[in-house]
């Protein structure tokens, strides 16, 4: 689709009822909404970086900024505040609402000096339950094997975590090798395989629950940074990119660069 090209663009969420795909540009400070019906495209500008955004109702989206976590009303462009970081070095980077009211959200070092962790907000409290993260992505839960899975794109890792003893270690569920192209981003989950966007992999790669790479998607575009589906059967989905890291040899060469994209199955 045509639209805004975004420095950093992230987060994408379906909005069923509203028929909408919103969507991030973290350095920009903007939320699109983009309603497919209408094709009526909203901007909405912020005064801090946006980390992510989650469906929360009918009429308002979860949003983490640099302040803290937030409401907000789509509706009536309102902002309610849920919960105040104190001020420090990170800002959110990628972040998930699950069943039971939490909101998972990385904290990340944008001068790459100090590492980054994955924690929970629930009833007034932030726990975090990992650290050591250089760039921490996902986050996403698989619900019937009660895992939550994240990434640490610089590592070019996946890990997951028992939610029934989030004091356990973490393990390395996939590890994608320093000498193979692009690093494991932003991704959703389909019944038991993971669906990963691959930052400077120009792909989406479909991982089983052993680790193992079933199909990769190859897109016209190398930085892509997360994905969502948009129908009942799974069979389409938007995914976000960035152009940020782009030289202007490969912006002439990959003229998506930056722009929502909507892939269907054939």
């Amino acid at each position: 689709m045509d639209g805004p090209k975004c420095l950093l663009g992230e987060s994408p969420v379906w909005l069923k009822k509203e028929k909408t795909i919103s969507w991030i540009d973290i350095l920009k400070k903007k939320i699109y909404f983009y309603n497919t019906v209408t094709q009526k495209l909203i901007k909405v500008s912020l005064k801090e970086k946006p980390g992510f955004i989650e469906s929360y109702n009918v009429k308002s989206i979860i949003i983490g900024l640099e302040s803290g976590l937030y409401l907000y009303d789509f509706k009536k462009n309102f902002f309610k505040i849920l919960c105040r970081f104190k001020k420090n070095n990170f800002r959110v980077n990628d972040g998930y609402y699950d069943k039971n009211k939490r909101i998972w959200f990385n904290l990340y070092d944008e001068k790459k000096k100090l590492p980054g962790s994955l924690n929970f907000y629930y009833k007034n409290k932030i726990t975090k339950i990992a650290s050591d993260l250089l760039t921490p992505n996902g986050p996403i839960i698989h619900y019937r094997t009660k895992k939550i899975f994240f990434t640490d794109t610089r590592k070019k890792i996946i890990y997951s975590k028992d939610l029934n003893n989030l004091r356990k270690k973490r393990k390395i569920f996939f590890s994608y090798g320093a000498s193979n192209i692009g690093s494991p981003d932003g991704m959703q989950i389909v019944k038991d395989n993971l669906w990963v966007a691959f930052y400077r992999g120009s792909s989406i790669k479909v991982i089983n629950l052993l680790g193992k790479i079933k199909k990769t998607i190859k897109l016209p575009t190398s930085l892509v940074t997360n994905l969502t589906f948009c129908d009942k059967n799974k069979k389409s989905f938007f995914i976000t990119t960035a152009y940020k890291d782009l030289s202007k040899k490969q912006l002439k060469k990959e003229t998506l660069a930056g722009n929502l994209l909507l892939y269907k199955f054939r």
